[in-house]
């Protein structure tokens, strides 16, 4: 089908009929990708609102109408939503334009490589971590865990806590085949199209982080994080669209796709504005767990926090002016997780609407009315925003 040919409708025969049409453009792996997500939703107890094949159909023409995956169906509840309500969002594609203006592409290596990251901000880690890429690599690995037995292990250029496990070394006699499974650990992840650009080799090693018991009262057992994207604008840093993910059980690592709570932080208080919600788009008052309410618990040492990601911020590079920092608050005062250069735009989750027109009078830069994500070129919106000028 001819792109060019695709048509604004709030029909959803309409919807599908497009999405059919596209999807006969797909390969055999794209559309077992796309149907393993739908597979996953419905096997966790999830119900979709159409056969799964016209899910697939209307994902379709959501994505290349307005740049949606197949999980924002879900979790932005685009089910029934018109076109004036879906334009509004940030979506996956979306995004991609909207970073451009604030990060040039060629330097993103700073912050999507782990190690890369824990090198550049490690006074702010307040934790040892350790890079494994060879077999060369052992007798380092032998080092940390003596100093650490249970660690955190990341594979090195994944995302959305992708083959990030828990690992307690004291329970494998073997350790030379322990350090064997890690060293490609994101090679399961080759056939996922959501990382199908990322490293799939090597991997980060990482000292636990022992949380605040304060600001981990939700859930105890998992390890909370607070999502707090920094905007840099003409020099001045802002805070922008803070949301947590809580834990929702006794797992150590927290996800959206882990059972997490997302809920609205205030950028000035530190308090949470809105209820708890899964990416599946289950809402809760109170925690499952904890029994605590979510709305209206407040984060301690708030003001730390803030200092600290202005400070952060502002040292980096002039052409990394977006980061979406994942952080934790310990006895030893607050914690980076890792900063992410394309950050996830979640907080429309939490406040169920699109903040597209919001996002983009922060930066100073919108989407044309009308003009859909494949027509921009990355290249050329960096280049407009000045980003190919910086040394």
């Amino acid at each position: 089908m001819n792109l060019n040919k695709l048509q604004v409708t709030d029909d959803l025969q309409e919807q599908i009929a497009y999405g059919r049409e596209l999807m006969d453009t797909y390969d055999s792996d794209m559309l077992k990708f796309i149907n393993s997500i739908y597979d996953s939703y419905v096997n966790g107890g999830g119900k979709l609102p159409l056969s799964q094949q016209d899910m697939l159909c209307k994902a379709t023409y959501d994505y290349w109408m307005y740049g949606f995956t197949p999980e924002q169906q879900i979790y932005f509840q685009l089910f029934n939503k018109t076109h004036e309500e879906k334009k509004l969002y940030m979506s996956f594609r979306s995004e991609y334009l909207y970073y451009a203006r604030l990060n040039a592409k060629a330097d993103m290596n700073c912050l999507e490589d782990k190690y890369e990251a824990y090198k550049l901000l490690k006074p702010d880690f307040k934790r040892e971590v350790i890079k494994i890429s060879s077999e060369e690599d052992y007798p380092q690995f032998l080092d940390f865990i003596g100093r650490h037995p249970k660690y955190v292990l990341k594979p090195l250029g994944l995302s959305n806590t992708k083959g990030v496990k828990f690992i307690d070394s004291t329970k494998y006699e073997d350790k030379k085949a322990l350090y064997l499974t890690m060293l490609n650990a994101g090679e399961s992840f080759t056939g996922d199209y959501t990382v199908k650009w990322c490293k799939h080799d090597s991997a980060v090693l990482e000292e636990l982080i022992d949380m605040d018991p304060e600001f981990g009262a939700h859930s105890p057992k998992s390890l909370n994080i607070i999502r707090i994207p920094t905007v840099r604008v003409n020099g001045k840093v802002y805070v922008y669209g803070a949301y947590t993910k809580i834990g929702g059980s006794d797992e150590l690592i927290v996800g959206e796709s882990r059972n997490a709570y997302m809920c609205g932080v205030d950028c000035e208080t530190g308090e949470l504005v809105t209820n708890g919600f899964t990416e599946d788009g289950k809402e809760l008052e109170y925690h499952p767990v904890s029994g605590l309410k979510f709305k209206g618990f407040k984060f301690p040492k708030w003001d730390e926090l803030i200092k600290m990601l202005h400070e952060m911020a502002i040292q980096l590079k002039p052409t990394i002016n977006y980061v979406g920092w994942d952080v934790v608050l310990t006895p030893k005062g607050w914690v980076i997780v890792e900063g992410n250069y394309y950050g996830q735009t979640l907080w429309q989750v939490v406040y169920k609407r699109g903040m597209a027109k919001e996002f983009g009078d922060l930066i100073g830069w919108h989407m044309e009315e009308g003009k859909p994500w494949w027509k921009y070129k990355i290249n050329q919106i960096e280049k407009s925003a000045g980003l190919h000028d910086i040394d």
